[in-house]
C-alpha cells in the first residue's frame, strides 16, 4: 500500500504550449534515463489555476536526494525560459478556463490563474485530487499509468496528428472491451461498453447546442481522412485482432497496445475489488440520476432513452458496470498528457462509437431493447 510519507509534489505553470511541452518532454526524458525511478513519480498534466504540468514524487526516504535533484533540475529548466518573452492575456486565459470547467463538468476551484513560469513545490495535497477512491489507490493507479506514458511517449510523439487519433482510438477500443464470464450483460464487452462514449459524446453535443456555439458544433464535423479510413475501412479487422489476443497483428505499436491491456485488467480488478470492499466515496453528483436532473431542460434523445429504460439504467448505475466507468474516466483524465483537448477527447468518442456501431451492425435503441 502507498503512503503520504514523503509525497511531494512539484507544479510548473508555463502559458506557451510549445514551451510547456518542450519542458515535459525534457522531464520524461529524464525519467525514461534513470530506469530506477519507474514507479516513484506521477506525471500530471492539467489546466486548473492555469496550464500546467505536476510531478508527484512518491520516493521513500531512501529515494529523497533523487527527488530533490529531479525537482531542482525542472526548477532549472524552467528559469532557463524567463529570458523568452511571453505576452499573456490573462482575462481571455481565464475566461477561457471557465469555458473548459463548463465543458469538463468541474466542480472544484480552478481560478485565479497562476503567473507564467509559476514553480510551485511542496508536501503533496491529497485535497486537490478529488478522487472517489482512497490516496493509496488513486496513487497506485496514477503511477502505473505514467509508467505506461513514458513507454509509450517516444512512439505517440513519431506520429501525425492523426495517427495519434487512431493509436487513442485503439486505446478506447481495448478499454471498454473487457469482457466478463457469466450471464451479466457486461460480459459483451464493447457492445454494451461503447454506451459510456456514446453518452459521453451525445451529452457534450447536447450541452454545446444548448449554448448556441456553432464554431465548437462545425469543428465536431470536422474528420481527418485518415481516421475516417480507420473508423470505415479497418477498425473490423483491428478488432478481430484485439479480440484474438494480437496474435497474427504485426503493427508498430503491438507493444503498446499488449501492455495497455495489461493496465486496463489491473485497473478493472482494482476498481472492482474497491467496489466490493465498498471504498468508494461516490456522491449524488456522481449518478446518472442527478444528471438527468439537471440537464432535464437538455437531455439528448439518447439520455432521454436511457431514462425511459429503467433495466438500462440500473445497468449503467450498477456495480458490475460501475468499474468500467471509473477505468474510463481514468483513462480521460491521461488525456492532457497526449494533447487531447476536451473538444478533442468527444470526437474520439464519437469515432468509436461510429466503429462499433458499424462493426456490430447495431445503433444505441436496438442495444437498449436488449434490457426490456
Amino acid at each position: 500500500m502507498m503512503t503520504l510519507r514523503n509525497t511531494y509534489e512539484v507544479t510548473v505553470y508555463i502559458y506557451d504550449s510549445e514551451m510547456l511541452n518542450h519542458v515535459l518532454a525534457q522531464t520524461v526524458q529524464l525519467l525514461n534515463k534513470y530506469p530506477s525511478n519507474r514507479g516513484k513519480f506521477i506525471i500530471q498534466k492539467g489546466w486548473v489555476y492555469g496550464p500546467h504540468f505536476k510531478v508527484i514524487s512518491l520516493a521513500d526516504e531512501s529515494g529523497t536526494t533523487d527527488r530533490n535533484k529531479f525537482f531542482q533540475y525542472i526548477r532549472e529548466i524552467v528559469t532557463e525560459y524567463e529570458k523568452v518573452t511571453i505576452e499573456v492575456d490573462y482575462e481571455r486565459k481565464a475566461k477561457i478556463t471557465s469555458t473548459v470547467a463548463l465543458l469538463e463538468n468541474y466542480k472544484g476551484e480552478y481560478l485565479p490563474l497562476k503567473k507564467h513560469l509559476t514553480v510551485e513545490s511542496g508536501p503533496f495535497d491529497e485535497n486537490q485530487i478529488q478522487s472517489i477512491f482512497e490516496t493509496d489507490i488513486y496513487l497506485e493507479i496514477e503511477s502505473r499509468k505514467t509508467e505506461y506514458f513514458l513507454d509509450a511517449y517516444s512512439y505517440y510523439h513519431s506520429l501525425d496528428e492523426h495517427r495519434k487519433e487512431i493509436f487513442l482510438v485503439k486505446l478506447m477500443t481495448i478499454l471498454t472491451d473487457i469482457r466478463e464470464k457469466g450471464n451479466d450483460p457486461a460480459e459483451g464487452g464493447i457492445r454494451y461498453g461503447y454506451l459510456t462514449y456514446k453518452s459521453h459524446y451525445e451529452g457534450f453535443l447536447s450541452q454545446v447546442k444548448s449554448k448556441g456555439n456553432t464554431k465548437i458544433l462545425e469543428e465536431l464535423k470536422e474528420d481527418s481522412p485518415a481516421i475516417l479510413r480507420f473508423v470505415e475501412e479497418q477498425f473490423d479487422s483491428y478488432f478481430v485482432s484485439l479480440r484474438s489476443g494480437f496474435k497474427d497483428y504485426e503493427e508498430a505499436d503491438k507493444s503498446l497496445l499488449l501492455a495497455w491491456k495489461e493496465l486496463i485488467d489491473h485497473m478493472i480488478d482494482v476498481y472492482g475489488e474497491t467496489i466490493r470492499l465498498d471504498k468508494v466515496k461516490m456522491n449524488e453528483f456522481q449518478t446518472l440520476n442527478r444528471f438527468f436532473e439537471q440537464n432535464k431542460e437538455e437531455l439528448s434523445e439518447f439520455h432521454q432513452d436511457i431514462q425511459k429504460n429503467e433495466d438500462l439504467n440500473a445497468f449503467l448505475q450498477g456495480t458490475q458496470f460501475m468499474k468500467y466507468r471509473f477505468a474510463v474516466n481514468s483513462f480521460y483524465r491521461m488525456l492532457p498528457l497526449y494533447g487531447v483537448s476536451p473538444l478533442r477527447k468527444h470526437k474520439l468518442c464519437k469515432y468509436v462509437v461510429q466503429a462499433v456501431e458499424s462493426y456490430f451492425d447495431i445503433d444505441h435503441k436496438e442495444v437498449m431493447q436488449e434490457f426490456g
